[in-house]
């Protein structure tokens, strides 16, 4: 959250720990942000505990690894609270695949989350069943192309669209995109920024994995990832780790003190 909207100096100061949390609003995300930016999110997950959390590859990646780190730092001991513990990544994107394989790469990674196939069949006529959370995790939304496939995906699984939560590092919300997507929560790490850029964006060198151009012969290479090696990868995940310690350790001081709030208190946004 940017220091304007935060209710006191000393709030301000945890959540923008880093320069780059009070620069200009539409300056890149940085790796350095991430700390604070996926904060919310982390808190999100403490409060909801949903049934999958998956995160979509590529640039969702440092996303996802951010709130994963952020998580043990927030909650030492806890374990993660997805049902299988874990994050898992499906390559989504509007522009780079084809649907058939967004939606074969998403209702894969859904069953290895254990997630139930045909949910809203078996619960036909139940109007008070609460289906199962799945947290979709993303840099951004642009204009609504990848969590509208995402969504679709789900709804052809057996899941509706309230069971899905879109978590994003910032960007606008998803009712004010070009294709909004009804039906689904939106939670932003920090509504006031809107770069729609990061230092990681695009870059397998950070991300850690690649992807190749779908063609004819070959229909499932663009939702396929390749592990990508190279001395940048680790290096970016290491500097990740110092910057979430460095943030988390001041953040815990300052709860010690009371002197914050134990809740970045999230903007959550039901369509």
């Amino acid at each position: 959250m940017s220091a304007e909207r935060l209710p006191n100096p000393t709030q301000a100061d945890i959540d923008c720990l880093f320069p780059a949390a009070v620069a200009d609003p539409d300056d890149p995300v940085q790796l350095e942000d991430l700390p604070y930016i996926t904060r919310p999110i982390v808190e999100y997950l403490h409060e909801r505990r949903p049934a999958a959390a998956i995160a979509a590859d590529r640039d969702g990646r440092l996303v996802a690894y951010g709130v994963w780190q952020g998580w043990k730092r927030h909650y030492p001991g806890e374990p993660f609270p997805t049902e299988d513990h874990k994050i898992h990544f499906a390559r989504v994107t509007s522009r780079s695949a084809r649907y058939r394989s967004v939606e074969q790469v998403v209702h894969f990674t859904l069953a290895r989350a254990g997630v139930e196939r045909g949910w809203a069949h078996a619960h036909k006529g139940q109007p008070e069943a609460e289906p199962p959370n799945i947290l979709f995790i993303d840099d951004w939304p642009v204009e609504g192309g990848v969590i509208g496939r995402f969504v679709n995906a789900a709804e052809r699984y057996g899941l509706p669209a309230r069971a899905i939560t879109y978590a994003t590092m910032c960007g606008e919300a998803i009712a004010s995109l070009r294709h909004p997507v009804e039906g689904v929560t939106h939670v932003r790490g920090d509504p006031g920024r809107n770069p729609l850029q990061s230092v990681w964006m695009d870059e397998s060198k950070f991300a850690g994995v690649s992807f190749g151009t779908e063609f004819e012969r070959v229909p499932y290479v663009a939702v396929t990832p390749e592990a990508y090696t190279a001395p940048e990868v680790r290096g970016c995940r290491e500097w990740i780790n110092v910057c979430m310690d460095r943030y988390y350790a001041r953040y815990r001081a300052a709860l010690t003190a009371g002197s914050v709030a134990g809740s970045a208190g999230l903007e959550v946004a039901e369509l």
